[in-house]
């Protein structure tokens, strides 16, 4: 589920409070009872909140795909990969991003099926069915990492980056400073014009980028009406 709600009040108690509650059952040996009573708290909550503590071993804190149970006794959804998967996948598309072959958001579900049943991890099984993620794990992804977004790129040809580097920049602007001075063109003669808004390239589709970045570009294979 993408957007959970929750439907009811019951169970709001201080994590703290909790703790100390269980730990009075089963460090004191007091009855879950009397310790419900005294901390003000639901008996069959109070009952899960022990029973879940016992279950919570080593083994079980130890799992690369488990999340331990959380404070109000539930235990959340097992994700398909752990943190530190994630956030290599997140510098993965980043990188991608920055040397213009961003990733679409297809191509990022499908890269996550590959590099789950390469793992050999968990999967739901309409991964295995569509041979991709599933749109829920993208867009919980994409709340988890708020570094990435999704971008509309601006169409780079290939040639257009391989030659912008600093050698042809310094080359232009030598030409430039020679042609000034032989022909003896002033500033009042340089003018500044508007790019024609005719492209000659193919769209690209949106892809998966840096939240914030002012420009982005993504590599077309050919130009087209050159």
């Amino acid at each position: 589920m993408r957007n959970y709600i929750r439907k009811t009040d019951r169970v709001k108690v201080p994590s703290d409070v909790i703790d100390r509650a269980v730990a009075k059952v089963l460090d004191e040996g007091k009855s879950v009872y009397s310790v419900a009573i005294l901390f003000n708290i639901p008996r069959r909550s109070l009952t899960r909140f022990v029973e879940n503590k016992k279950k919570s071993g080593l083994e079980e804190q130890n799992r690369p795909n488990s999340v331990s149970p959380t404070h109000h006794g539930y235990s959340s959804a097992c994700q398909v990969f752990n943190k530190e998967d994630e956030a290599l996948l997140a510098d993965y598309f980043h990188r991608s991003a920055d040397i213009y072959f961003g990733l679409s958001p297809i191509d990022v579900r499908k890269l996550a099926y590959n590099v789950a049943t390469k793992r050999n991890l968990k999967i739901p099984p309409l991964w295995t069915e569509k041979l991709s993620a599933g749109p829920d794990w993208f867009a919980s992804f994409m709340k988890r990492h708020p570094t990435l977004a999704i971008r509309k790129p601006e169409a780079t040809s290939l040639a257009r980056t391989s030659s912008f580097n600093i050698h042809n920049c310094d080359l232009f602007f030598d030409n430039y400073e020679r042609l000034l001075v032989r022909e003896k063109i002033g500033l009042e003669c340089v003018w500044n014009m508007d790019e024609v808004g005719v492209t000659t390239v193919s769209t690209p589709e949106k892809i998966i980028g840096r939240k914030g970045q002012k420009q982005i570009g993504s590599i077309v294979s050919g130009e087209r009406g050159v």
